[in-house]
């Protein structure tokens, strides 16, 4: 369980760093069209802030549930 909440921090990292790196991307872009480049930096906003929020109640699942499984181990000794 450790280790499957891990990879999905790792994967949901990953997808915050593609995010921002688009969003900076897009912000050197000429202002040919600056309310298409608003809205692609919308929703990349949306997206880190999304996997941003994904990461911290996957980090408090597994807590939680690694507590758990923790108490129940205790009760049957």
């Amino acid at each position: 369980m450790v280790r499957r909440a891990v990879y999905q921090d790792e994967v949901l990292e990953r997808l915050a760093a593609i995010a921002r790196s688009h969003r900076r991307s897009l912000s050197e872009l000429p202002e040919a069209a600056p309310g298409l480049v608003w809205f692609q930096q919308e929703v990349l906003s949306g997206i880190e802030a999304d996997a941003r929020s994904a990461r911290q109640t996957a980090m408090r699942l597994a807590v939680e549930g690694g507590f758990s499984h923790y108490l129940s181990n205790q009760e049957k000794v």
